[in-house]
């Protein structure tokens, strides 16, 4: 417990002191050791709980191998409370892609590589959350009510990840409930 605590110290100070900080290990074909806490870590700075503020999102990946890893998917609002965390085992990163263009480990873990670092890439922030012309769809929109909220709120924030081929998530910061929700999930 101790350890989670300062690997994520150590992701605040990298957060608040950095717009954009990636370290990884150079693509190794063998296990990693993990000597920092973590076998990959991305973070950036980007308005989210509040427009005209920076929150600083954190994707950490930590265990024996890249195969074998966990994945913990974090958001602090600017003050440095967390305010989001999803956990997922890394290989949700590679998920059901193209077996055939994954059909080696080495593959699979360069292909995590690669989520990783463009897990916040630039279009995966929504401005706004959800559109004028966006409409609600039964199947997938997780809270209506939030759809309302973000869809009246031109100013809204989202993002949008994928895990694996098929579960695309969108998130965004509710200002009724005081706390990040998923407001859509699909295919």
């Amino acid at each position: 417990m101790n350890k989670l605590v300062i690997v994520f110290a150590l992701f605040l100070f990298a957060c608040k002191n950095r717009e954009r900080v990636f370290v990884s290990v150079k693509d190794s074909t063998k296990p990693i050791a993990i000597s920092h806490g973590y076998l990959l870590f991305n973070s950036v700075k980007h308005p989210f709980s509040e427009p005209d503020r920076l929150d600083s999102f954190v994707i950490a990946v930590t265990g024996d191998s890249l195969l074998h890893a966990a994945v913990r998917f974090e958001i602090f609002d600017p003050a440095g409370k967390s305010i989001y965390l999803d956990t997922f085992p890394a290989m949700h990163l590679a998920g059901s892609y193209d077996e055939e263009s994954l059909n080696s480990p080495v593959k699979k873990e360069n292909f995590i590589r690669k989520r990783v670092r463009d897990f916040f890439s630039a279009d995966k922030f929504l401005e706004p959350a959800v559109s004028a012309a966006d409409s609600t769809d039964d199947d997938y929109t997780q809270d209506k009510a939030l759809w309302s909220d973000l869809k009246s709120n031109p100013r809204s924030i989202g993002f949008f990840y994928l895990l694996g081929e098929e579960d695309g998530r969108k998130i965004a910061y509710s200002r009724l409930k005081k706390k990040v929700l998923m407001y859509f999930n699909c295919c």
